[in-house]
């Protein structure tokens, strides 16, 4: 046997017993599936979300008499 410090498999919270184990795998997939969709958005954004471009900015030659 080991000696040290050991985590306790199961915790008690008041009078719900949870198991470690699962709160583990539940919120390693909400952090895996939230920056799956942050990867997405960013994705997304980049390459298909087009800006609106002004048709005739002033400073161009487009004879606005601005400058």
């Amino acid at each position: 046997m080991e000696a040290g410090f050991q985590f306790p498999k199961k915790l008690k919270v008041g009078r719900v017993l949870i198991d470690l184990k699962i709160m583990n795998d539940i919120i390693q997939n909400i952090l895996v599936f939230t920056a799956m969709v942050l990867a997405m958005t960013f994705l997304i954004k980049k390459f298909f979300w087009k800006k609106s471009k002004p048709k005739k900015a002033c400073g161009g030659d487009d004879g606005c008499g601005c400058h």
